[in-house]
């Protein structure tokens, strides 16, 4: 399994002669606002502007939001965002979690942490200071109903907050985070203002460094025996399967020779005499009570384990 992740690098300067000729083109349109050639053009320029990437997710900020909603016993969890501003691209680079609950039948009610989310940043911002908040994530597929009032308060935090939901448990392709930011909801009459939410395009990169660190994180998942029932006994199934095929294909072939239809092979023959040599003889009444010690021999075994290793780390300190 590799994660799909688009790994590049921003070009500073591509984007500083992109604006540049912008603003030469507007001011030069001035003049020529009338050409409809001119005006097409400018349109076309626009849309390009408009679908380049807003918002980069590094891979770190949905290693740790996962991690987050696995030790907690919630249907969702919520997490500020940390990150930085560069050429007008948001670098969302790294993400802490905090307390959170909610009523499920009645959305209004909620609680976020602002204590522990400050006592946090403050943390955080002595180890890098060149990461501020940029808003917060919370995890499932979709958008919840209080989502709106928990984005506005973090307005206190930063002026456009981010908003990243994260799908822990995606099982299809796909990009496993959506990204949203507050947009003013355009209103005809003197009513207050009122805010709704915009997807914002967004690309999952990472440096060199953290490519090398979700590869290596990846490989070791595979090689992790996660030991739950479900997996053992899928394991126990294949090795009888193996067992019960290899089985097939010794009686096959002694069939067969037999049968003369294939040549005695000495090799063989002692192959396979050495096999039954090695397999234990007992008796049907004797059978339940050679499975039992095997059992006792399993639990001294896995029992004295621990034991061993406890006296390891006593001696190490």
């Amino acid at each position: 399994m590799r994660m799909n992740m688009v790994f590049s690098t921003p070009n500073n300067k591509s984007y500083l002669v992109l604006y540049k000729f912008c603003t030469f083109v507007v001011i030069y349109g001035l003049h020529y606002r009338n050409n409809s050639i001119f005006n097409n053009f400018i349109l076309i320029l626009f849309v390009m502007l408009s679908l380049r990437k807003a918002i980069v997710v590094h891979p770190l900020v949905l290693l740790s939001a996962t991690d987050h909603y696995r030790r907690m016993d919630q249907p969702r969890v919520v997490g500020t965002l940390l990150g930085k501003v560069e050429n007008g691209v948001v670098h969302v680079t790294n993400s802490y979690a905090v307390p959170f609950d909610e009523l499920e039948d009645n959305p209004n009610v909620w609680f976020f942490d602002t204590s522990y989310n400050e006592n946090m940043y403050k943390l955080f911002n002595k180890v890098n200071n060149m990461e501020s908040i940029i808003g917060w994530y919370h995890t499932g597929e979709h958008l919840h109903k209080n989502d709106l009032q928990i984005t506005q308060t973090f307005r206190s935090y930063c002026k456009d907050p981010i908003l990243a939901v994260i799908n822990v448990e995606n099982a299809h392709e796909g990009s496993p985070v959506k990204c949203y930011k507050l947009e003013r909801e355009s209103t005809t009459n003197n009513e207050s203002t009122q805010f709704v939410f915009a997807h914002v395009p967004f690309e999952i990169e990472a440096e060199e460094a953290e490519e090398v660190g979700v590869e290596q994180l990846v490989e070791e998942i595979k090689d992790i025996n996660i030991g739950d029932v479900e997996n053992k006994i899928c394991r126990i199934k294949q090795a009888l399967a193996e067992l019960s095929n290899g089985l097939s294909t010794i009686e096959e072939y002694l069939q067969a020779v037999e049968n003369g239809d294939r040549p005695y092979d000495p090799e063989t023959m002692n192959s396979i005499q050495e096999l039954m040599n090695n397999i234990p003889r007992r008796i049907p009444g004797e059978m339940k009570e050679y499975l039992d010690e095997l059992d006792i021999n399993s639990f001294i075994c896995a029992t004295v384990r621990p034991v061993v290793l406890l006296n390891e780390i006593e001696k190490s300190k």
